[in-house]
């Protein structure tokens, strides 16, 4: 089961709410039944018919692992803070934050 939380589908989720708003508060006893009856709610909103399917999903790249998607975003990180050190004076930066880039 696969859910698109966007603005448009979360406001359409308020909506919902608003216009149901009697129905939460008498017939929610329970947390149970709260929890039902904001799940229908959910799923009439932003669940999503078919999944979306991406180039970049675990189907088609299984190599691309959570640690390769963190890796990349430090090394990212790190060449931007040393490039942001590079000036006329020093065209190539800071020395040290380089080495670690």
């Amino acid at each position: 089961i696969h859910y698109d939380y966007s603005n448009a589908n979360l406001e359409k989720l308020c909506l919902e709410i608003e216009n149901d708003l009697d129905r939460f508060h008498y017939s929610c006893d329970t947390f149970d039944s709260f929890m039902q009856l904001f799940q229908e709610k959910i799923d009439l909103s932003c669940k999503l018919l078919t999944p979306r399917t991406t180039k970049r999903n675990s189907i088609t790249n299984p190599w691309i692992t959570q640690g390769l998607i963190n890796s990349i975003e430090k090394k990212a990180r790190l060449y931007f803070e040393w490039k942001k050190t590079c000036t006329l004076k020093l065209p190539d930066g800071d020395p040290n934050k380089h080495i670690c880039y």
